[in-house]
């Protein structure tokens, strides 16, 4: 089978192309199935958290405009309001990084403490616990689920 070329390394000689690089039969848009009674697939949606809270000074007056914190940032904040004078520590949520969590709640203007308590165990030593001093109302909640 030749070809006659139409680029410039070539100067329009003709050209041998490979058996194998030519089809004669066209082949569907990509499908990861075998055959066609398998049903499609869907795409899976991450579940997507939201929290909009109004943060209030200490003369119970609005702090600025509302804060809009999703995904990990939604969940710290939502433990940090529910655990109040408690507060929440990283020993008690073992996996999230809950200090950087809180570092980017900050940066919002939110008032974190931060305390420094002493462990034992296997493995003695320090952790912290985070405490909202932030007056907060919850605005509206989000939780879209995975369908």
């Amino acid at each position: 089978m030749t070809a006659r070329t139409a680029d410039s390394g070539n100067s329009g000689r003709q050209t041998q192309k490979s058996p194998l690089l030519v089809s004669t039969t066209r082949l569907p848009a990509y499908s990861p199935f075998i055959n066609d009674k398998d049903p499609p697939m869907t795409k899976a949606v991450k579940p997507y958290y939201s929290l909009r809270v109004q943060p209030f000074d200490d003369n119970n007056e609005p702090s600025g405009l509302p804060i809009t914190v999703t995904g990990r940032e939604c969940w710290t904040l939502r433990k940090l309001i529910d655990a109040g004078a408690k507060g929440v520590s990283s020993l008690d949520n073992i996996g999230p990084r809950v200090s950087h969590y809180v570092f980017k709640l900050r940066g919002y203007g939110l008032a974190i403490e931060t305390i420094h308590e002493k462990h034992g165990g296997d493995f003695p030593g320090t952790h912290a616990r985070y405490r909202l001093h932030s007056k907060v109302t919850i605005l509206e909640v989000s939780d879209r689920r995975a369908a």
